[in-house]
């Protein structure tokens, strides 16, 4: 218990472990990952990745343009001229037949009798509107804003990348956890590299050893981040242990021989 304190409250004293065997420390360093892991993994999957807003912004990409459309859907079919909403990693097309998937990101087809939904490359979806319980409407009404028509609308599109959530939040989880594991492995290095110049004379399997413990106040800063969803903590998690690896090193005195 003194030393979980230790390494979360007292960089001083995190140098009393610059010899610790190296299961030690990756099983203390495997104890926070997992712990932030967790908690990445109870945020990603009790979240839709696509919500009610995002349904709602096609719509007002829909309402925004000037042109009138002919596209309708009517008896669980969908017709009309192509057209093709994009941004920033969200491609949907309507009405597109000749379409071949090669985009990175989220990709919704919606074709005469079905859609295809496509996410991260390799994850495909189809549903056929017959299944999904949609009434009629056109593009023109949802155009001029109308309320029913707007409704299904949007409630095709929220159907459709429902769909795709479960790969969206491993992704998510993926995404998130290697992010975290990067900015780890670069805070170690800097660190080592910063505790040259503050203390050189340390040999470097200790230095290695402190700077890892110096770092796992990212993971802990990391946690609260995200547990109390305030995103300017991530900024904090950067720099402590930047903050800790000075103390830990101004604090260790070495003594030459002879």
């Amino acid at each position: 218990m003194q030393k979980f304190i230790n390494l979360i409250c007292h960089p001083s004293r995190i140098v009393l472990y610059f010899n610790d065997k190296v299961y030690k420390i990756i099983i203390w360093l495997l104890g926070f990952i997992i712990a932030l892991f967790g908690i990445i993994a109870g945020l990603v999957f009790t979240t839709k990745q696509y919500d009610a807003y995002f349904s709602q912004s096609v719509t007002d990409v829909i309402i925004s343009k000037d042109a009138d459309f002919d596209i309708a859907y009517k008896d669980s079919k969908l017709s009309g001229s192509a057209y093709a909403i994009k941004a920033n990693g969200i491609y949907i097309y309507f009405c597109k037949s000749d379409f071949a998937h090669n985009d990175y990101g989220l990709v919704m087809n919606f074709k005469e009798e079905q859609v295809d939904i496509y996410y991260r490359l390799f994850s495909k979806k189809t549903l056929y509107y017959k299944d999904l319980n949609i009434k009629d409407f056109t593009f023109n009404d949802v155009k001029h804003n109308q309320n029913q028509a707007r409704i299904y609308f949007e409630d095709l599109i929220q159907i459709s990348v429902d769909s795709i959530n479960n790969e969206a939040s491993i992704m998510a989880f993926f995404d998130n956890a290697s992010n975290a594991l990067i900015m780890l492995g670069a805070l170690v290095l800097i660190s080592v590299v910063f505790s040259l110049f503050i203390n050189p004379h340390v040999q470097f399997r200790h230095r290695i050893r402190i700077c890892i413990y110096d770092s796992i106040i990212y993971l802990v800063m990391m946690m609260f981040t995200l547990m109390f969803q305030i995103a300017w903590l991530q900024y904090v998690a950067l720099v402590l242990p930047i903050f800790y690896c000075n103390i830990s090193f101004r604090s260790i005195v070495v003594i030459k021989k002879g």
